[in-house]
């Protein structure tokens, strides 16, 4: 056999046993949603934002494929897209769910809406938080009464939500 030959059988196998790009990337960081609907948790979208046309809340069942691999689920992982709890410590229920948008303008953008529930009527906004860079992947965890929004489930990408006098704040102290 030919050196030439050789060199291309040696090439090709190491092609073909090189992991794609795909399975080097963990389907959070490449995930991507769609905000479809015209109100979140029976709030309006425009009650939200004035400038927002579109959000949806993140489901389990919007995740693609590769979340449903032993290991790699969301609640493997310990996180979630909705939890509850007294987050501001006022004695009453609340819940936080993340979600994506669309503005007027195109841009596409996360968020984190905290809302008490209101028995028969539409819950009342605690907090809203955007990001405006994608509609990409964030969750939530609650531990040890401490909320936290997250972008990231293995890098350590994420904010404190932190009730104070006039409301929730973002504090940027989980990065490690």
């Amino acid at each position: 056999m030919n050196h030439r030959l050789m060199v291309i059988l040696v090439v090709g196998l190491l092609i073909l046993q090189a992991p794609s790009t795909a399975q080097l990337s963990a389907w959070w960081v490449t995930a991507r949603f769609s905000p479809s609907a015209t109100e979140v948790e029976g709030i309006p979208v425009r009650e939200l934002r004035p400038n927002w046309k579109r959000a949806s809340a993140l489901l389990e069942a919007d995740l693609p494929v590769e979340a449903r691999r032993p290991g790699e689920g969301l609640r493997e992982q310990g996180f979630a897209f909705s939890v509850n709890g007294d987050f501001d410590r006022q004695g009453h229920l609340e819940e936080a769910l993340v979600g994506v948008y669309e503005a007027d303008s195109g841009e596409l953008g996360r968020f984190l809406l905290i809302i008490t529930p209101e028995k028969g009527r539409q819950p009342k906004i605690k907090a809203l938080f955007q990001s405006g860079d994608d509609a990409g992947f964030s969750a939530l965890t609650y531990r040890e009464g401490k909320l936290r929004w997250w972008f990231c489930m293995q890098c350590g990408d994420g904010v404190s939500v932190v009730a104070g006098t006039n409301g929730f704040d973002l504090v940027d102290d989980v990065h490690d």
